[in-house]
């Protein structure tokens, strides 16, 4: 599952909740309740077939780089934003 693998990556622990199909409708609308319902499961085969490979064959292996990119241009951008203030 995505989001335990994500959370993992994350070093935090996954928490989950179920909400009931109607108060999301009351709170969301009809339609975007309905599309968090949908479930859908693509192949990548088709785009394979035009010659294009993934850096990452599965999501396994891909969101670890992904949350360590993250952190590594989060870190970058923090250091920017605060430059030292010692004098030399």
């Amino acid at each position: 599952m995505l989001g335990k693998k994500a959370a993992s990556a994350l070093g935090v622990r996954f928490r989950s909740r179920t909400v009931p199909a109607w108060l999301c409708k009351l709170l969301l609308g009809r339609v975007v309740t309905e599309s968090l319902q949908y479930e859908n499961r693509l192949s990548n085969g088709r785009l394979r077939a035009t010659g294009f490979a993934p850096a990452f064959p599965t999501y396994e292996e891909g969101v670890p780089d992904v949350v360590a990119t993250w952190r590594a241009k989060a870190h970058e951008g923090a250091m920017r934003s605060h430059p030292s203030t010692s004098s030399g």
